[in-house]
């Protein structure tokens, strides 16, 4: 009997709080980045990004992501066998200004890895915070221009992950 009052439970608060979510969304970017405080850091790489969110009203949204670069260049501009990632959760606020625009911004973590030609793979969490723009076509898509900062909160200068990431995008944001 217990165990029935608990599912009933968890099915009841289940369905009230999917009735309270505004809506979810997937977004598909593609941009540039560049990184400081590494000495061969990275400097205007291609970076591409996906992400997915869950609006939980229309001034709140929860996000995950996944944010790549490509063929990094290093500063003293060799090409390198490097590659970053970060794999981040973040909160976004939103500000519509009408039915055409809205601003947000965003902070979170990100934990993210990275690795060259002369050393073994890295990993470290940074914070995310981001802000950006979207201008909606239709009620379910939207052009966004985005710009991610993943910051090192330790600057250990002696990694690939040492340095603050700038990444600037823009994308396509597809509403459900």
């Amino acid at each position: 009997m217990k165990k029935l009052f608990i599912a009933l439970a968890a099915i009841t608060a289940s369905s009230a709080f999917a009735a309270d979510i505004d809506g979810a969304y997937v977004e598909l970017q593609a941009g540039s980045a560049n990184s400081s405080g590494y000495n061969s850091g990275i400097a205007n790489s291609g970076a591409m990004r996906i992400d997915g969110g869950v609006k939980i009203n229309p001034y709140m949204s929860v996000e995950a992501g996944f944010n790549g670069l490509t063929r990094p260049t290093t500063q003293t501009n060799q090409r390198t066998n490097s590659a970053l990632q970060f794999y981040d959760a973040s909160f976004k606020g939103t500000l519509p200004l009408g039915d055409m625009f809205n601003i947000h911004a965003q902070l979170g973590a990100a934990y993210a890895t990275g690795s060259t030609a002369n050393a073994s793979t890295n990993a470290t969490i940074k914070l995310l915070a981001g802000a950006g723009v979207d201008f909606n076509l239709t009620k379910n898509l939207a052009i966004v221009v985005n710009d991610y900062g993943y910051l090192n909160p330790n600057l250990d200068s002696n990694s690939i992950l040492g340095g603050n990431t700038n990444v600037v995008m823009g994308g396509i944001k597809y509403n459900f």
